[in-house]
């Protein structure tokens, strides 16, 4: 089938999420009633529930809007189970270690 050759793989790859700044720390609802708990970056800024915790080229972390996330070099990232591909603008599916 002509029309199905190298689809296979486009299909597959997704755009890459934009990632928003971590608030500091406590800024975020943590009452009681709240069923998930935000989550906390290294420098002890906060994301919200279900999100990870990035750490960007300037040396804050910002939030990448998914658990688990891949945190891609330029303010992006990628659901879990997905690596950056093209400098970071897209995912694509396998999980590839991080080289600097």
């Amino acid at each position: 089938n002509i029309n199905g050759k190298n689809n296979h793989h486009r299909k597959h790859k997704t755009k890459s999420l934009e990632m928003v700044p971590s608030s500091p720390a406590s800024s975020i609802d943590s009452s009681e009633d709240q069923v998930y708990k935000s989550v906390k970056c290294n420098d002890g800024s906060e994301c919200p529930a279900l999100n990870t915790c990035c750490l960007i080229s300037d040396g804050s972390y910002a939030c990448c809007p998914t658990p688990n996330g891949v945190c891609c070099n330029n303010n992006h990232c990628c659901t879990q189970g997905f690596h950056c591909g093209s400098g970071g603008n897209i995912c694509i599916p396998g999980s590839k270690g991080f080289r600097f």
